[in-house]
């Protein structure tokens, strides 16, 4: 990958964390997995071994993460047996760090421990997730750091909102034109361009 490529990715693209391209017998694998699905920073990986293996099996955990502030990390049920494995070694942030750097030289992508962080908070995005359950899964103060910081929408997502002006101007157009229309034609009009619609191929992406 190209250094201008570099600085402009800001998160792990998905095609990267399919499970058919992961081996979930290495741990970089695992450990990059892992943090892409629960946002944890570096620094939070060993304070959350700790938690688990006094506790383990827990879907809600309350660490001391950043400044010496008490946060809340929640561990889904499908990733019990990654955090498992996690759990089994010493860590601290920079043998995070190395094992990231790791995933990168085996799957060619360049990618940051961090990085993990700001693809979770797109993906909860992608899934409609509200902003302010965004903020408290990361354990933001301020929710601007969350929607200007962490927020990476992909080109998809944003061709998608556009489209959905579109169409409104098209309704607006259309319930103008058809105001001195008997029902019937207006009903025949929008079933045609419906069926237009449902039969046309799927809008295809055009950029630089």
């Amino acid at each position: 990958m190209k250094p201008n490529q570099k600085r402009k990715q800001k998160i792990l693209h998905k095609q990267h964390l399919k499970l058919d391209k992961l081996n979930f017998t290495e741990i970089q694998d695992i450990l990059v997995f892992f943090l892409c699905h629960t946002g944890l920073r570096a620094s939070e990986i060993e304070k959350l071994c700790i938690e688990w293996r006094e506790y383990p099996y827990q879907n809600y955990y309350s660490i001391v993460s950043k400044r010496q502030k008490h946060r809340n990390v929640f561990i889904p049920d499908f990733l019990f047996g990654l955090l498992e494995k996690i759990a089994s070694r010493s860590w601290n942030r920079f043998s995070v760090w190395r094992c990231v750097k790791k995933f990168e030289t085996k799957h060619d992508v360049y990618i940051f421990p961090h990085m993990c962080r700001h693809t979770f908070a797109t993906s909860l995005l992608e899934q409609k997730t509200e902003l302010k359950y965004i903020q408290s899964l990361l354990g933001h103060e301020s929710i601007s750091t969350t929607a200007n910081i962490y927020l990476h929408p992909s080109t998809e997502i944003l061709l998608t909102e556009v489209s959905k002006l579109q169409f409104w101007y098209f309704l607006q157009e259309t319930s103008y034109l058809f105001k001195k229309q008997p029902f019937h034609l207006k009903k025949r009009y929008i079933s045609l361009v419906l069926w237009r619609a449902m039969k046309s191929p799927q809008t295809k992406l055009r950029g630089p």
